[in-house]
């Protein structure tokens, strides 16, 4: 088994619920609220294609984990999802308000190489606290993307192709890279930077929608209909990028991580934009002109 793939993160969070378990009163309890089980779960994943979640319902006969376990992360998966699409409003009325162009001056402009630097930058350890706090996830699931986190952080070591679907989503993977003492950032140096702002700003612009996660096109579109080429259809979790394998696939979970890590990056800019508007509310109608 190579460490840090699918395999590793089954085990890895096998031990760990062992060890000390995860469930808590609170969310322990996801099947109350979907009597199709487990298999109703993984069809309320919207970003999980047809085939895909098939090969998922197969690998759960296979599976170590308990019973319990295996509701509370995929019931879990299904909160996160819904949690954060409502989430996707506040980017699209930035977007709304702001032009890409006046975000990309304020940064490159305003901004020096050591801020951006600063601004994307995200500990490791803020992850699990976003999951537990903002949206309340404390249950097994918190357990699967701690690992999965780990796994992010080491993805090069998997051999795994691009988990990506967008080519927005592809550079943001491509830039993210995990420093053992400073956690995820972009690469942020002198003589790149603009690109590195630019192509975050492509991708910031798609975390408000239409989707959630996109899909990969059909392998097998209908030849009397052309708007199925090379078209998203929906937000999805794509085909298997990654080596086979009998049991479950984590491909889904390691894009939300990163989606996770894209809004705190976001949120940053946000934040900052907003604030240096207040203090200069002149400084966006002369980037207008």
């Amino acid at each position: 088994m190579t460490r840090f793939s699918d395999e590793w993160v089954v085990d890895r969070t096998m031990f760990d619920f062992i060890q000390g378990g995860s469930s808590c009163s609170c969310c322990g309890l996801p099947h109350l609220f979907n009597p199709g089980g487990i298999k109703g779960f993984i069809a309320a994943c919207t970003d999980i294609e047809a085939d895909a979640a098939a090969s998922e319902l197969d690998a759960l006969e296979k599976s170590p984990w308990p019973p319990q376990m295996r509701e509370e992360v995929w019931g879990d998966r299904v909160k996160l999802r819904l949690l954060m699409k409502r989430g996707m409003k506040k980017y699209k009325k930035f977007f709304k308000d702001h032009s890409v162009g006046q975000i990309r001056e304020w940064c490159l402009n305003e901004r020096n190489t050591d801020d951006l630097r600063g601004m994307f930058h995200m500990p490791r350890s803020e992850i699990k606290h976003i999951i537990e706090t903002t949206y309340g996830i404390c249950s097994s699931y918190s357990v699967v993307l701690c690992a999965v986190t780990e796994q992010v952080a080491n993805f090069q070591l998997t051999n795994y192709q691009t988990d990506a679907v967008t080519e927005e989503e592809a550079d943001f993977e491509d830039m993210l890279y995990f420093d053992p003492t400073d956690g995820f950032m972009l690469v942020m140096q002198e003589d790149i930077k603009v690109d590195v702002v630019e192509a975050f700003l492509q991708y910031m612009i798609k975390l408000g929608g239409p989707k959630l996660l996109f899909a990969r096109a059909s392998s097998h579109p209908d030849p009397s209909n052309d708007s199925n080429c090379n078209i998203p259809p929906e937000d999805g979790d794509g085909g298997a990028t990654e080596t086979s394998s009998e049991g479950p696939s984590f491909r889904s979970d390691r894009r939300i991580v990163r989606l996770l890590i894209g809004r705190y990056f976001a949120d940053r800019i946000v934040d900052q934009y907003t604030e240096s508007l207040k203090k200069n509310p002149s400084s966006e109608a002369t980037a207008q002109t």
